[in-house]
């Protein structure tokens, strides 16, 4: 399944996610966690994201930057 990240935040389980301890962004009602399509260290710029099974891989790291 694609994943597009949406403004919209509704209470639904299967639209919250949570950051896991190494980085990882998982979703709340599935368990899976966001990986870039093909699996790379270092996807090219608009590679899509996915769900896929398993997380806190360091390619799967994910750094929030409050701005």
């Amino acid at each position: 399944v694609g994943l597009i990240l949406n403004g919209y935040c509704g209470p639904e389980a299967r639209l919250s996610f949570d950051v896991t301890s190494g980085g990882s962004l998982q979703n709340a009602e599935t368990g899976r966690c966001v990986h870039p399509q093909g699996g790379s260290a270092t996807p090219a710029e608009g590679t899509d994201l996915i769900f896929y099974d398993g997380c806190d891989e360091a390619r799967l790291r994910f750094d929030f930057v409050l701005q």
